[in-house]
């Protein structure tokens, strides 16, 4: 597609993840369309635009298109909201907006997420019942350790919608369509979760994670080609069969690290989620991609007399994608598990019973993720 198409492709994905977003503002606080309704939604595309626009600045394109996109983009979002408020600078709030979120990934550096989504949430806050937007909206004061549950809910909503924004970015800049790249997503989406009433902690978990730094079971829901894995779960080689996981080859065995008693299987480029799919990891084998935006995906499963005692999964030969990845997962394992103690590039959670460690040696392209039994 030529660059105008893509623009429009691109603020096509942007209004889909602000609609992402609003929902699941509305749904982890529990609040109201009635009473968060246009400025909250506009809020949304101001925050989606930024994460396309974040996302963007890694591919390879000149500032010239980036300044493009970014004008036509404000100007679709500007013309559809401007109905609907007192306003007649909505391009200036969009670009006060932006730019205070633009500003976090810079001042902060990798570990950013965390005060955007801090700084969003007060943002959306802020629109309740608004018709005239202001470039400082009121803060509402609220009880931090009562509405903690709420706030881990939305921030794993946005740690999601934040992958969705990547893949999407991904997918229009291989060649495909934003209809193409939404009915992927929607299908992702609609895989049954038995889970979904557990995604967030408790309120007992939520005051252990406050006061100790962990929570008190570690689980992470971790799934390999759509396989539900869990430590000390016996060994059913049919079922590991199929799901295209099996035991490696004599020179392959050599190469893998193992304890005596040990028998290890594994599955090559394969789709690996954890935290009900808030931390997702799929290969990237397409030759239609620039070579510097392919990569694989490994995952190693480790029994002893039949139990499963450990899992590894690994994302390897692009050292862009496993910086991310690694940071990603960082994120999404503090979230869940609470506090971690790192050391150099190695970073560690624990609850007691069970470890997970996530590595990254600066000097390969490479990011490991070890789930293992203390």
């Amino acid at each position: 597609m030529n660059k105008k198409e893509l623009i429009d492709n691109i603020y096509i994905g942007i209004n889909k993840i602000g609609n992402y977003s609003y929902e699941n503002f509305l749904k982890s606080f529990n609040f109201s369309k009635k009473d968060y309704s246009k400025a909250t939604e506009f809020e949304t595309r101001i925050s989606s635009l930024f994460y396309f626009d974040y996302c963007i600045s890694g591919k390879r394109v000149n500032q010239e298109f980036r300044q493009k996109f970014y004008k036509i983009c404000t100007e679709k979002i500007r013309n559809h909201y401007a109905d609907y408020f007192e306003n007649k600078n909505l391009l200036d709030i969009i670009d006060y907006r932006y730019n205070e979120y633009a500003k976090i990934p810079i001042s902060i550096g990798e570990n950013w997420m965390q005060s955007f989504n801090n700084l969003y949430e007060i943002k959306l806050k802020g629109t309740e019942n608004v018709k005239f937007i202001e470039e400082l909206p009121a803060i509402k004061m609220e009880d931090g350790f009562q509405d903690m549950p709420l706030k881990m809910k939305f921030i794993q909503g946005e740690v999601k919608n934040a992958y969705r924004t990547a893949k999407l970015v991904d997918d229009l800049f291989n060649g495909k369509t934003i209809y193409e790249a939404l009915y992927e997503l929607e299908q992702i989406d609609s895989k049954p979760n038995p889970d979904e009433g557990k995604m967030n902690a408790d309120i007992d978990d939520i005051s252990e994670l406050m006061n100790t730094g962990k929570i008190k079971k570690t689980n992470m829901k971790l799934r390999i080609n759509d396989l539900d894995i869990n430590l000390k779960m016996s060994l059913d080689r049919n079922e590991l069969k199929l799901h295209k996981i099996k035991k490696p080859g004599l020179l392959g065995s050599l190469f893998i690290k193992k304890e005596s008693g040990e028998t290890i299987y594994w599955t090559k480029n394969c789709n690996i989620s954890c935290f009900d799919d808030s931390f997702t990891l799929l290969p990237n084998l397409d030759t239609k991609s620039e070579s510097n935006m392919m990569y694989g995906t490994s995952a190693y499963l480790f029994y002893k007399n039949n139990v499963l005692i450990k899992v590894t999964f690994q994302l390897v030969g692009n050292e862009l994608a496993a910086n991310w990845i690694f940071g990603e997962f960082q994120k999404s394992c503090s979230d869940n598990l609470g506090n971690p103690i790192k050391s150099n590039n190695t970073i560690t959670w624990s609850d007691g019973q069970n470890i997970v460690i996530a590595e990254k040696n600066i000097e390969t392209p490479h990011a490991h993720f070890h789930w293992l039994i203390k």
